[in-house]
């Protein structure tokens, strides 16, 4: 029992400082259920250190039905926050906050791992070294994130440690509980040097690599800081400035090219969007610039108003309504062209959930999507007005640096290319419009709940199409600028399109027809749009999105001209990142009895598909990033220690064989001849051969010592003192100089 406790207690330690890491808990509140689980295990491990066969069935089992149910936990926490265990792990629980069933399955873990190798190499097979190791992994662990580690940890674990080692010391001989056969304790301290310098080698080294290769992505939470120490980066400092006003004008090709790698936005969730800070309506064709209608810049909706009206246009809830007319109306079906639409497939919106939370940058404006439904701060009483175009903008001033907020909207990978093959879409503005106002007199006077709820998605997709009306013949007056070249080619290119969604995907599909080349750091002669499309064909986001919406106004749509942010995609599923540089321009196209939809003109984006290439687990694994500053220390330290190692392999010993002849000098006769036979036999791997019997070896080989031998013969079996003259003194001295380096 002595040894047991101890090991233990380190192993319960080890698992609470583990905990300590993650999900924002007090590792004390996992204390039960750590010991429950450390005490199962030690359980386990004593009946199968004393019933080996059975055992190693047992244990199996154990370790079977535990990784089944760290499995089972897993699984369900991915259900609650849509992020993977080992991506929890690797950013200390606090991109998705507290989850209770990966708190479980960390806790099954961590236990069982610490129980298993405490019990082996504390009670079956005691070692120091590899107890240390383990012990250092929780703290390794927290180098990765870059949490501050508790001291009163820290004092558990090496107090731990040391009341291990003392009970083993105590506790020289330990019994075999089957047979009482004793077992020499494992403890084991090896003088020879090269022995010793090759364990504390192995040892360092494997902290070194633990730290380095623990799996950590570029992107995950801390690893700017982790960057800062040990790869010279600087990605903390604050941004110099806030954001307390929009733009007044769009940015261009020198604005983009000049932003940095500074992170700015972190984003998490089940769904993934353009997200635009502001729109821009009229270009000025002088200084080939946008800037907005001040109009379109009033806040008119409040946060609850807009959410009413937005949480209404979902494509399945229209479907819905219009087949519902269409049952009790063919009439309506055959003016409005509706057969295919009747028997179409229902369409699939789901409403989608965003994360996002600023980082070291404050504005007055949200990320928001185009079909964004609602905002939800993380801090009550932050009000926020919105305008016509889906600009949401704080009242009283930037949010902080820290800010975060949910946003919820529907996205429109999910629904639109199906929604289309219905054949909606092809009305136009006005018939569209003439629908929607039918089906509004056809619900007026519905009294049931449900064709109440009908009568409010009309109404809301109604009045989303009277403002694309709007804004559309406000933005029309600028059309008569574009130059006929401009005009000629929209209609070249939307020729053989069947309604505007096909007219805006062809215009989008026109610039990647291998022509066309995306770069920041291209300064053209004229900066107008002609040079653009006829003659560079070279520039930025803001290029494309501008040649984008002059040509789709020309073609007679209705497009709105927007700048914000594409979300940078990384290995991990529902994580995403947005830098500076992720800075983009990019057109909304209204289509009828849709809403706004994004296209994507520019060169290398993601076109119309935002749904994010999720991966695996092989996937992920083959994506991480080992630290390479510090694996470059350990390499250095791995060749320096190497040549230490051959230094004293090969110079200390004939440093000391020179030593050794030195002092001979000095040593009476009787030591003389003692010391170097000694010497000699030990040198020559010999401890069995008489002294005759090793002169014949070594004379066999050039180096024979027979005055040595003899007097040695005679001094320890003869008792006989020799010569002790300095004349003999040198005859002694002079045969061992012969018998070499060796």
């Amino acid at each position: 029992m002595i040894v047991y406790l101890p090991s233990f207690a380190l192993s319960v330690i080890l698992s609470c400082t583990t905990m300590s890491i993650y999900g924002r808990i007090l590792p004390l509140q996992m204390l039960v259920p750590i010991l429950i689980f450390c005490m199962i295990s030690f359980a386990a491990l004593i009946y199968t250190d004393r019933h080996r066969l059975a055992g190693s069935l047992t244990i199996t089992i154990f370790i079977v039905f535990v990784l089944f149910l760290i499995r089972i936990l897993s699984v369900a926490g991915m259900q609650l926050n849509n992020v993977f265990f080992w991506q929890w792990v690797l950013t200390s629980g606090d991109e998705s906050g507290f989850n209770i069933y990966y708190v479980l399955a960390l806790s099954l873990g961590a236990s069982l791992f610490f129980s298993i190798t405490v019990y082996y190499f504390g009670v079956v097979l005691y070692r120091i070294s590899f107890l240390t190791l383990i012990s250092l992994m929780p703290c390794v662990l927290y180098a990765k994130v870059i949490v501050d580690i508790d001291n009163f940890w820290l004092i558990l674990i090496a107090g731990s440690n040391l009341l291990l080692h003392i009970s083993r010391s105590r506790n020289k001989t330990i019994y075999d509980n089957r047979n009482l056969n004793p077992i020499k304790p494992g403890l084991r301290i090896n003088k020879k040097s090269c022995s010793a310098i090759f364990s504390a080698l192995v040892f360092s080294l494997s902290i070194l690599f633990i730290c380095a290769l623990i799996p950590k992505q570029e992107d995950a939470k801390y690893y700017d800081r982790f960057e800062d120490l040990f790869l010279g980066g600087d990605t903390t400092s604050e941004l110099s400035q806030d954001f307390s006003n929009l733009s007044e004008y769009s940015g261009n090709a020198d604005n983009f090219s000049s932003l940095g790698n500074r992170r700015i936005y972190t984003l998490y969730g089940d769904g993934y969007a353009y997200l635009k800070r502001q729109n821009f309506d009229h270009y000025d064709f002088e200084n080939d610039r946008w800037f907005y209608d001040k109009n379109a810049m009033d806040m008119v909706y409040t946060a609850d108003s807009w959410k009413n009206r937005y949480k209404n246009l979902q494509l399945n809830l229209l479907q819905d309504a219009i087949k519902t007319v269409c049952n009790k109306d063919p009439a309506f079906i055959k003016k409005y062209n509706l057969e295919n639409f009747v028997n179409s497939q229902p369409v699939n919106d789901p409403e989608k959930n965003l994360f996002i939370r600023s980082e070291n940058f404050g504005a007055v404006y949200y990320l928001a999507s185009s079909r964004t439904i609602e905002i939800l701060p993380s801090s009550a009483g932050l009000g926020h007005g919105i305008t016509e175009s889906g600009i949401f903008i704080r009242k009283d001033g930037p949010h902080s640096r820290d800010f975060s907020y949910r946003l919820k909207f529907y996205d429109q990978s999910s629904a639109v290319n199906s929604w289309v093959t219905t054949g909606i879409t092809d009305l136009s503005y006005d018939k569209s419009l003439d629908m929607l106002t039918d089906m509004a007199d056809f619900y007026a006077d519905k009294t049931s709940d449900e064709n109440k709820r009908r009568a409010s998605v009309v109404d809301a997709f109604r009045s989303e199409q009277i403002y694309a009306l709007n804004y559309k013949n406000i933005t029309d007056s600028d059309t008569k600028n574009i130059s006929a070249k401009i005009k000629n080619l929209a209609k070249e290119i939307t020729s053989g399109a069947a309604n505007d969604y096909y007219k805006a995907a062809a215009i989008a599909a026109y610039f990647h027809n291998g022509e066309f080349t995306y770069d920041v750091d291209y300064i053209p002669e004229d900066p107008g749009v002609d040079y653009f499309l006829f003659t560079s064909k070279r520039g930025s986001c803001s290029d494309f999105a501008t040649a984008f919406v002059l040509l789709a106004r020309s073609a007679g749509l209705c497009v709105r001209y927007a700048e914000g942010f594409l979300p940078e995609i990384t290995t991990r599923e529902n994580y995403y990142t947005i830098s500076e540089r992720d800075s983009h321009a990019f057109p909304e196209v209204f289509i009828p009895n849709t809403g706004w939809i994004v296209y994507e003109p520019t060169i290398g984006g993601t076109a119309s598909q935002f749904d994010a290439n999720t991966t695996g687990l092989w996937e992920f694994l083959t994506t991480l990033r080992i630290d390479y500053g510090l694996a470059f220390f350990a390499a250095l330290f791995i060749t320096v220690a190497f040549f230490i190692f051959i230094l004293i392999k090969l110079l200390i010993p004939g440093v000391e064989e020179l030593l050794f002849r030195i002092i001979l000098n000095f040593m009476s006769t009787r030591n003389i001849i003692l010391k170097s036979y000694n010497r000699i036999r030990k040198k020559n791997k010999s401890p069995s051969l008489t002294p005759l019997e090793l002169n014949a070896f070594l004379k066999s080989k050039g180096r024979g010592i027979p005055i040595i031998s003899s007097s040695y013969e005679e001094l320890i079996y003869g008792e006989k003192e020799p010569d002790n003259t300095s004349e003999f003194k040198r005859v002694i001295i002079s045969e061992y100089l012969k018998t070499g380096f060796y």
